[in-house]
């Protein structure tokens, strides 16, 4: 989706407010995120409003500079609705001042995505095609490619669009079937470190089967020509920084150290497809953060790679947290 298509969405949101058709509260998971609505009443998108659950616009922008396309386009937005928790003071003037905005994200709504741990079910039941499986492994490699990157953890950040298309009598029942995968919730994403030793934070895909594959060769042929490209990981941070600058309390010093992780996590994931691992592989390397000065790492040496990298914790017993 364009940011102009986006927009368009965005006006039929606000249009559906002014004529009563109010954002509804998800119930499910965090209760700071609300579905909103055209004003033909069909959900269109998820509103995340900034001091009601953390936005995820930094997310849609690294995954549009990545080009693995699995976020649902996501911008910093501002809406106004009786739906949202407001204090009693502006609740008070809401009458004559009418309701305040709130900054948030919206994220457009994807129609027959379901929850991952449902569909996965569905299709560990059947057999499906080569091609079908290809299909299946190479969106679950974005998913991994995003995740790692952004360190975004938890178990249940993701969905799949599964629908079977027939079964093919002469290939053994195998069945033919699209499948896709999309990423949806980020509220855990862009730590400013990485977690202590006794606490555990799994990425909700290191257990599955698909995790133990090694990345195919279509993934490290797409994806690290972009991860080696020092200009993109730069633009891809300024970007970013304007997005966490939205926000009245940005600290320097903390975004800089999110950087820094995640410079050390596509360090890693860099690594990783070259010697041909797997997304297990991946998340046993050690962790890293790769400080602001080492923008140009691949033309460094060894020993002055050593003096910019922070090995936080070099033993993988803690690296799949």
């Amino acid at each position: 989706m364009t940011h102009s298509e986006f927009m368009d969405v965005l006006n039929q949101v606000k249009q559906a407010i002014k004529e009563g058709i109010h954002p509804v509260r998800i119930r499910q998971g965090s209760s700071g995120s609300y579905f909103v609505r055209n004003t033909s009443g069909e959900i269109v998108g998820v509103f995340k409003p900034k001091n009601e659950e953390p936005y995820e616009a930094s997310a849609s922008i690294v995954d549009r500079r990545l080009k693995l396309n699995i976020v649902p386009r996501t911008e910093i937005v501002e809406l106004a609705s009786e739906a949202f928790y407001y204090g009693p003071i502006d609740r008070s003037q809401a009458k004559s001042k009418g309701y305040p905005n709130k900054i948030g994200s919206l994220q457009i709504f994807l129609k027959g995505f379901k929850n991952s741990n449902v569909q996965m079910k569905k299709i560990a039941n059947v057999n499906l095609t080569k091609e079908s499986q290809l299909k299946f492994q190479t969106n679950f490699e974005k998913l991994v490619i995003l995740d790692y990157v952004i360190r975004n953890t938890g178990l249940d950040n993701w969905m799949i669009y599964y629908e079977p298309l027939e079964m093919e009598e002469d290939l053994e029942d195998k069945t033919t079937a699209d499948i896709y995968i999309t990423a949806i919730d980020h509220g855990l994403a862009f730590p400013f470190k990485h977690p202590d030793n006794w606490r555990s934070y799994p990425f909700g895909w290191y257990f599955l089967s698909a995790a133990k594959v090694p990345f195919s060769q279509q993934t490290i042929d797409l994806y690290l020509p972009i991860l080696k490209d020092n200009k993109t990981i730069t633009t891809m941070i300024k970007e970013l920084k304007e997005v966490a600058k939205a926000d009245a309390h940005f600290d320097s010093n903390i975004f800089q150290r999110q950087m820094a992780l995640m410079r050390g996590q596509i360090h890693n994931l860099i690594r990783t497809f070259e010697d041909r691992g797997s997304p297990v592989d991946l998340v046993q390397k050690p962790l890293l953060m790769i400080h602001e000065s080492s923008d140009q790492m691949n033309s460094l040496s060894e020993r002055t790679r050593k003096k910019i990298i922070e090995f936080v914790n070099s033993n993988p017993c803690f690296s799949s947290c």
